[in-house]
């Protein structure tokens, strides 16, 4: 970015937005993380705002609010910079449109960040990078920055989405991000697949520190179960079958009145046929039944 007069403060953020797993598998608490990184080089200039061009993305400005609790910053010299994490419980759950976290220094300067849990009027996580006190500062403040804002996978970095952007920041526009980080529905496989993806993590690594010894196995006993998946068809003699273990079953919940009406859903027979037929080796495309029987259950069950 080209300028008339000198760079103001030239801030570099990294922003995660990342799983930190305190769930209480009894009460379904789920706790959410933002870490801020940020780097200055140069003092802040107090030059009218009209003086400068910012560049790049332009998301919608919103409005300046109460900062939340939890949060934890360390500093870190030449240049200066600061790791800030917010904390969110029960994100899922949280019926507010926006929210602020704590005011964080860098450099001297103050700085939140804020998001909107359902959305900024829109079917997106909404999440911006906000001048705390920029309503108290001297006429004609200006100020740059260039950050990252990431939604972090902690299990599977892969699964991490980051943006980066640039702006200068005044009175007139003190906080800028993006309004359309991404839909709120990917945002909920998100989390589930991560305290999914825990769970067999956990799992995987209790078996590897067990191995050798007394318990070794005890993970299997406790959480694995059997299911027969077949293919049965219908007018020939020919039926395909296939044991498969389990640690964890995917449930569809919606409609029944208890599990017992979502495990008779999970083991409904579906036709194959029509365009669906199965391809029976010898006796080609054949209408078929489709379906999966229990073999035995686990101890303890994971239900997702």
């Amino acid at each position: 970015m080209t300028l008339l007069t000198p760079p103001p403060i030239d801030v570099l953020a990294g922003l995660a937005f990342s799983m930190e797993f305190r769930r209480s598998f009894g009460n379904g608490m789920l706790s959410f993380a933002l870490i801020l990184v940020l780097g200055t080089e140069d003092d802040e200039m107090l030059v009218p705002h009209a003086e400068f061009a910012p560049e790049g993305p332009q998301p919608m400005e919103v409005a300046s609010g109460e900062p939340p609790n939890t949060v934890e910053t360390q500093a870190v010299d030449d240049p200066p910079s600061a790791r800030f994490t917010w904390t969110i419980e029960n994100f899922s759950k949280l019926n507010v449109k926006k929210q602020y976290s704590e005011v964080f220094l860098v450099g001297g300067y103050k700085w939140r960040v804020l998001i909107f849990p359902k959305g900024n009027n829109c079917d997106h996580l909404s999440m911006y990078l906000d001048v705390a006190d920029s309503g108290n500062l001297p006429y004609g403040w200006s100020r740059y920055a260039q950050f990252s804002l990431s939604v972090v996978n902690q299990i599977q970095n892969k699964y991490t989405i980051r943006k980066d952007t640039q702006h200068q920041f005044n009175s007139r526009e003190s906080d800028w991000g993006f309004t359309s980080f991404m839909p709120l529905s990917e945002l909920m496989i998100l989390v589930e697949h991560d305290v999914q993806e825990l769970n067999r993590v956990l799992c995987e690594k209790l078996e590897d520190k067990m191995k050798g010894t007394v318990v070794e196995g005890t993970i299997q006993q406790l959480f694995e179960g059997h299911h027969m998946n077949y293919i049965e068809c219908i007018n020939v003699d020919y039926k395909s079958t296939r044991k498969e273990s389990f640690y964890d079953l995917q449930l569809d919940v919606k409609g029944c009145k208890d599990i017992y009406a979502s495990f008779d859903k999970y083991v409904e027979v579906e036709r194959l046929e029509g365009d669906n037929k199965y391809h029976a080796e010898q006796y080609g495309l054949q209408d078929a039944r489709k379906g999966v029987l229990f073999i035995d259950f686990l101890l303890f069950f994971s239900f997702s």
